[in-house]
């Protein structure tokens, strides 16, 4: 295998090694719905469940037969997320951009965010890659650090992205909330190649840290598994994969760190890592 364990303190004490010298190296965060929970966002697993209710309500012999012929188990229906999403907002698309409004309207970044903030403001690590939608990663940054980001929230704006980066950044690859975010089953197959060639960049300068982020997008994890070996070659920078708690590494995920090397790290919370981190550089929360 060409992967292998870091602890959290192991990680931690190297990120803060290899920040600052003559030979500084960066890190960026790539950020997924685990990342909001604790800031008033309802994760991916839970809107599954929230609309697998309802949709039993609705027309419960209809919704069985739909689960049945599409293969969707208790075990593996977390993975489905995007064809609950259509199946649940098909008839009228405009009520399912309602609801995730609604959803984040009142969301609030929590302490993770705030030291998120601080170390794209004020460490090397400015650039977060994200698959949510919400504003809590801007709001921070512009709220606790008066600092204005780069918001980078539709593929069109992609070529924005370049390999000096002077301001902290946020690359939505699944479009921000007002931008007609991407949630249906054929938008997520297949990343833009904007985002493709934005992402070569950022690989090209910043080691990912992937946290609160499960791998369930094939977009995004189809084009990481395509360029394994770049990262195991050193022609990107290796991966650092967080994985919460008692959660396996499987699937597409395995198959990337098999692929691309570099580390896995068990934590136990995303304001907790971001507390850690935030604290190795001697930032309090305010």
């Amino acid at each position: 295998m060409s992967f292998e364990e870091l602890s959290i303190s192991g990680f931690i004490k190297e990120m803060k090694d290899v920040s600052y010298g003559t030979h500084p190296r960066k890190f960026c965060f790539v950020l997924g719905a685990g990342a909001s929970i604790t800031s008033g966002i309802k994760s991916g697993q839970e809107l599954v469940d929230i609309w697998e209710k309802e949709l039993l309500e609705r027309n419960g012999t209809a919704h069985s037969n739909w689960k049945s012929e599409n293969g969707i188990t208790e075990e593996n229906q977390y993975s489905f997320y995007s064809q609950y999403y259509e199946r649940r907002f098909n008839r009228q698309p405009i009520d399912g951009y309602n609801y995730l409004e609604k959803l984040m309207e009142h969301a609030k970044p929590n302490a993770g965010y705030v030291m998120l903030a601080y170390l794209l403001t004020k460490t090397p690590h400015n650039v977060v890659i994200t698959t949510n939608f919400d504003h809590l990663v801007e709001d921070a940054v512009s709220y606790y650090s008066q600092v204005l980001p780069l918001v980078i929230g539709h593929e069109a704006l992609a070529h924005y992205i370049t390999g000096h980066v002077t301001r902290p950044t946020i690359v939505k690859i699944h479009r921000d909330l007002l931008f007609d975010p991407k949630n249906k089953t054929n938008e997520l197959e297949v990343l833009h190649d904007n985002w493709k060639n934005a992402l070569n960049v950022i690989f090209t300068n910043y080691h990912p840290i992937f946290i609160g982020y499960a791998g369930n997008d094939n977009s995004l994890m189809d084009y990481l598994i395509e360029n394994g070996q770049k990262f195991l070659q050193n022609e990107w920078c290796f991966p650092y994969w967080m994985l919460y708690k008692t959660d396996r590494l499987n699937g597409k995920t395995l198959n990337f760190l098999q692929e691309a090397g570099g580390y896995w790290i068990r934590h136990s919370g995303f304001d907790e890592s971001l507390y850690l981190m935030g604290a190795a550089s001697d930032y309090k929360i305010p």
